[in-house]
């Protein structure tokens, strides 16, 4: 049976009673100093940091992020809760903070179910103080950074029609208006990857028929 990833603000109400856990706000500061989980870690550059691909550049990554989740108080006992303001309005930052945590190798990770707005709605506490947490040595472990593919793999993926390929990006990405959600222009090419689709019905909806001048050559 596959791992139970999202969890609802009861079941994580119910976690903090019981177990070690380290909350991480992936919101910008602001919006994170005027109200958050209590005892939660801000940590925006989830959302903000963008990595190079280059070999230095992913090990650059492993490394700020290794520090920055020990310094949150991550040494592989505890639990780590990612959220973000709500599932429709962060761009996925508790999802990449999930990725990010699991391509490091962290073994125990969750994803709070509607975020912060969910946790607010259901009436249980909020805090504005900033916590203080105590530092430990986060564990990198490498082989679990087969999770991501690099460029000859997913040339490979892209040509096996037997591997299912999602793109869960944005609709306007996927119909080639804009590039990026840190920008309209702020990647040189847009489209999408062939042979990706839509994961949901309802973005279906959006996009209509697909554009075949929108569609990425390999």
């Amino acid at each position: 049976m596959s791992e139970k990833v999202l969890i609802t603000p009861a079941e994580l109400s119910d976690m903090i009673k019981s177990e070690s856990i380290v909350l991480i706000d992936t919101r910008d500061p602001a919006t994170y100093a005027a109200g958050h989980l209590p005892n939660a870690v801000n940590i925006h550059d989830i959302f903000t940091y963008l990595a190079t691909s280059t070999p230095e550049g992913v090990a650059t990554m492993r490394d700020k992020f290794a520090a920055i989740f020990g310094a949150a108080g991550l040494s592989g006992k505890e639990t780590a809760v990612v959220y973000e303001q709500s599932m429709n309005s962060g761009f996925g930052q508790s999802c990449r903070g999930y990725v990010l945590l699991r391509y490091l190798g962290y073994p125990k990770v969750k994803i709070l179910h509607g975020g912060y707005a969910a946790w607010a709605a259901a009436g249980l506490p909020t805090s504005t103080a900033t916590p203080a947490p105590a530092g430990k040595s986060f564990p990198i472990d490498p082989g679990a950074a087969g999770i991501l593919v690099d460029l000859a793999n997913m040339k490979a993926a892209v040509a096996d029609p037997n591997i299912v390929k999602l793109d869960t990006r944005d609709v306007d990405e996927w119909i080639a208006d804009s590039s990026s959600p840190y920008g309209k222009d702020f990647c040189p090419r847009k489209g999408r990857i062939p042979g990706f689709e839509v994961p949901t019905n309802m973005q279906r909806a959006h996009i209509g028929t697909s554009n075949p001048k929108t569609t990425l050559e390999s």
